[in-house]
């Protein structure tokens, strides 16, 4: 079974330095293959070698452009059942979700598929395993942004529709670098704007702000005690309902924050709420 994906380097000149080119296809390759290796065998990616039966392959490209073709190659019997069960697309999605994640740029969950999100949230005990391994391979992945500034595209294949899957640049490598993640306690108080109980991410308004900050929480969705589940749920149910001026905030006790070097918080990981 194959996947169709194809690297799009928008390069002018339509040919690359052979050097970074090679690194940011070693990258891709790495990026792509584990997250569906993870996907299909429900655990972190393990390390490639020829026994993998979940490889990336190289496909005649378009002449003309810089623009590679390759496949996600699936040769367990087993794996290629499950992954006739999920489909291609949503497949897809999944890749863009945690590659998005890795760079720190939180897109939203709720345009994902409802399979995308069963799959996601099967992959959470695992999820930090997973992002580690995944940012080191996505700095190699930008070697051609960093170095010589191309913009790239990353897209799945789909008969007669094109998927893009991730566009990558120079500040998107920037993210992927500069930002940290601070391990300091801190108390908030916000509403509820958005949660997903499939991946149990979301988004939360500041009280005195304007725009939603992405939150996730700060363990494993199932370690995450049931009543602080219920209480999110409550706080979106409870503010949905009120006007503006009348909103119900909740406390809630932040574990860490994600913050890029623009400086500004991008996303918080809650350990707690309360009101």
């Amino acid at each position: 079974m194959e996947i169709k994906l194809a690297l799009t380097v928008d390069s002018e000149t339509h040919d690359l330095d052979m050097h970074y080119g090679l690194e940011t296809l070693k990258g891709t390759s790495d990026v792509t293959s584990k997250i569906a290796e993870s996907i299909l065998r429900k655990r972190a990616p393990s390390k490639i070698t020829h026994r993998n039966t979940v490889r990336t392959r190289l496909k005649y490209s378009a002449k003309g452009s810089f623009k590679q073709n390759f496949t996600i190659e699936i040769k367990d019997p087993f794996l290629i059942k499950r992954a006739r069960r999920i489909g291609k697309p949503a497949i897809a999605e999944v890749i863009r979700y945690f590659i998005y994640e890795a760079l720190h740029i939180h897109k939203d969950a709720d345009n994902l598929s409802v399979m995308a999100q069963e799959v996601i949230a099967d992959m959470e005990p695992f999820y930090e395993l997973l992002m580690e391994k995944l940012r080191e391979h996505l700095k190699d992945m930008h070697q051609v942004s960093k170095y010589y500034g191309h913009e790239m595209t990353l897209s799945y294949c789909k008969p007669n529709e094109p998927m893009i899957i991730a566009k990558l640049d120079k500040n998107t490598s920037i993210h992927l670098t500069e930002t940290v993640v601070e391990n300091k306690e801190l108390e908030i108080e916000a509403i509820i704007n958005r949660y997903n109980t499939f991946t149990g991410t979301g988004r939360l308004l500041l009280k005195g702000e304007e725009e939603t900050v992405p939150f996730s929480f700060a363990s494993d969705m199932h370690a995450v005690r049931l009543e602080i589940k219920k209480e999110i749920s409550k706080n979106l149910d409870t503010n949905n309902a009120k006007n503006n001026d009348d909103f119900q905030y909740a406390k809630l006790r932040v574990a860490r924050a994600v913050r890029p070097a623009t400086g500004e918080i991008v996303k918080y990981l809650i350990k707690g709420v309360y009101y």
